[in-house]
């Protein structure tokens, strides 16, 4: 016989600290990843970007971001001074 059938209180017990594990993981996450406060009126008094909260992983993924826009900027501007001399030798002439 199956432990589950001879003792149905301890499947109970289990689904239960299951779902409060599972509860209390799920706030810790929202709490170490920006969390936003929820009242509307917080949000339409506050002043711009300077009181808002960020989390972990919205900081990171700005960051990273900017990191690839200055890094795909600069490989640009490289790779133009490489290619307009290449252009201008290789331009067909006017008809």
């Amino acid at each position: 016989m199956d432990t589950t059938s001879r003792a149905p209180w301890l499947t109970v017990l289990r689904i239960a600290l299951l779902g409060v594990g599972t509860l209390a993981a799920l706030v810790l996450l929202s709490l170490a990843f920006g969390a936003r406060p929820a009242s509307a009126a917080d949000a339409a008094s506050a002043p711009p970007a300077q009181t808002q909260q960020r989390g972990l992983v919205t900081g990171v993924v700005d960051g990273l971001g900017e990191t690839v826009h200055d890094v795909s900027g600069g490989v640009g501007r490289v790779v133009g001074g490489v290619v307009d001399p290449v252009r201008t030798a290789v331009a067909p002439a006017p008809a």
